[in-house]
């Protein structure tokens, strides 16, 4: 049931993101830039991973995530991470 959430609440972070991507001027580059922060943001959670002993594991798949939904994928994963341990 709570994957089903959290699935939920990716989606409908996505379509957000897509949505203002789609109704401004450089929708790509809205999309790169969004991806790029996501990216950042996962990076600078993995660092914080050896101070805070909260964090993400940077491999390929937080790395796609990231790109592909930004911030709030991050968030997502962050979250899913302190409730499971994954």
């Amino acid at each position: 049931m709570t994957i089903k959430i959290v699935l939920g609440i990716i989606i409908i972070a996505a379509l957000f993101i897509l949505i203002f991507a789609i109704k401004t001027k450089n929708p790509f580059k809205v999309l790169f830039w969004s991806g790029f922060s996501g990216v950042i943001c996962c990076l600078l959670l993995t660092l914080s991973e050896y101070f805070f002993e909260i964090g993400i594991k940077f491999n390929l798949f937080s790395l796609l995530t990231s790109f592909v939904f930004g911030i709030p994928g991050v968030i997502t994963m962050l979250i899913t991470n302190v409730i499971w341990n994954i």
